[in-house]
């Protein structure tokens, strides 16, 4: 009997775990998901670091952290370190008016940075979504506004 209760408390515990990565993991499997479907436009996942997110700022390796401004500053690396937002990566910074959350995601995968945004994006702004031959990562970029709308 010890050696079951043992195995049951291991395995309350690795589920604990592996629910805690997948809160964190889960944006950007959705994200996957949904590009991987093959539509030629998405809207980002509702699922985020914070609940009901209103607003993403995508960050790129190179944007000018000096120039962004509250709420969005409050979650962004120290621009003094050697590298504040890795080559490959991108830091997707949410808010929902009152708080904000960040993840920073790859871009081997799925590039938010192609297009190089410097503006906040609203939750239900639709992103085109191209596949590149070449590596086989998903492009995304924010879509024109249709006119007539």
């Amino acid at each position: 009997m010890p050696v079951s209760r043992r195995l049951a408390a291991l395995g309350l515990l690795t589920t604990a775990l592996l629910t805690g990565c997948a809160s964190q993991n889960s944006f950007e499997t959705e994200l996957l998901q949904s590009v991987a479907k093959g539509q030629a436009e998405i809207t980002l996942p509702a699922h985020a670091p914070i609940e009901d997110w209103s607003e993403v700022l995508v960050v790129c390796p190179y944007a000018d952290l000096s120039k962004i401004e509250s709420p969005f500053n409050e979650d962004l690396p120290d621009p003094r370190s050697p590298e504040p937002i890795p080559e490959g990566s991108q830091l997707l910074i949410f808010t929902n008016g009152s708080d904000t959350g960040s993840l920073q995601m790859d871009r081997i995968k799925v590039d938010l940075c192609v297009s190089n945004p410097t503006e906040p994006m609203s939750a239900n702004q639709p992103w085109t979504v191209l596949h590149s031959e070449d590596d086989g990562r998903y492009l995304l970029s924010p879509a024109p506004e249709k006119s007539g709308s």
